[in-house]
């Protein structure tokens, strides 16, 4: 699957994380007013965190070493112990890229050159009941040498889906072959499963679907649980072709946005295939589904 961030200038994954989102909840910590994606090449991170014990920052998948440019900064903290970020690789070894006893400190900075080993690895915060506002990007990136750099974990994301920076609007997904058909519509969190639209093939066929989606919450004074969703075609004789299958959990209190873009290829059967959502568990939240069906070249 190929997969693209779409930088949203509003906040954008509030997560008790991940987890992206994105991204994990981890004993206690979250993020509110959570903004994340690419924009000119860097991928920026944003938004208030709150660490009891730890919290996932970014994961990537690197294809061979490499290292990309952190930097940015902490500010308006509140707690009285020490704060790391720390790089894990996929043999558990670790990097502190910053320790610092945060009593009476209310900004820190972060500026660093981070060399990355070839696997898995993931950023992370660490600390007791501390509480700040981040900013942080990561530049001079070689997207050629990542299969996956995102605050969605590896499980959340699915094989080959690096992130090249994109160009262009928002919704701009590089179009190729013929439209079958194309619909934008909003789901809410009432109904286990919805028909989006219905393909209909003259014979066998591949097709790649393109999906935008945009999360929020319905109603900002209650909580909000989003728990992921599932993509499917419902072939004519009953069978299942899944398309995006998307594990999440996040939760907010008050404003949330998750925007993400999906692209997949998929093989039809002839005769009609109905284009199914199915809801993962969740509460107060709505989707906004842009989708479009094209021919396979």
């Amino acid at each position: 699957m190929k997969r693209a961030i779409i930088f949203v200038s509003s906040l954008l994954l509030c997560l008790c994380m991940t987890g992206c989102s994105s991204s994990e909840f981890m004993a206690g910590s979250y993020y509110n007013n959570y903004e994340a994606g690419q924009m000119d090449g860097d991928y920026k991170i944003s938004g208030s965190v709150h660490v009891e014990d730890s919290i996932m920052v970014l994961y990537f998948t690197a294809l061979e070493k490499t290292s990309f440019h952190l930097y940015g900064e902490l500010k308006d903290i509140s707690g009285s112990d020490n704060l790391q970020l720390v790089y894990v690789n996929s043999d558990d070894v670790e990097t502190v890229v910053l320790d610092e006893d945060v009593s009476g400190k209310r900004k820190l900075t972060v500026d660093t050159s981070l060399r990355i080993d070839e696997g898995k690895g993931h950023l992370e915060f660490r600390g007791e009941s501390l509480a700040f506002k981040m900013k942080l990007a990561a530049s001079n990136i070689e997207w050629n040498k990542f299969d996956h750099l995102n605050v969605t974990s590896w499980t959340e994301a699915k094989t080959g889906d690096v992130q090249a920076p994109e160009s262009g609007s928002a919704s701009d997904t590089g179009d190729s072959g013929d439209l079958l058909n194309d619909t934008l519509a909003t789901y809410t969190s009432e109904e286990d499963e919805y028909t989006v639209l219905s393909t209909e093939m003259a014979e066998d066929s591949n097709v790649t679907v393109k999906l935008i989606i945009d999360v929020t919450n319905q109603n900002e004074e209650s909580s909000m649980t989003f728990h992921g969703f599932h993509l499917y075609y419902r072939t004519a004789d009953g069978q299942t072709v899944d398309v995006i299958d998307y594990e999440g959990d996040s939760f907010a209190m008050g404003s949330f946005r998750w925007k993400d873009s999906f692209e997949q290829e998929v093989k039809l059967p002839k005769g009609t295939n109905e284009l199914r959502l199915e809801n993962k568990k969740g509460k107060n939240y709505k989707m906004t589904l842009s989708v479009k069906v094209m021919q396979t070249e």
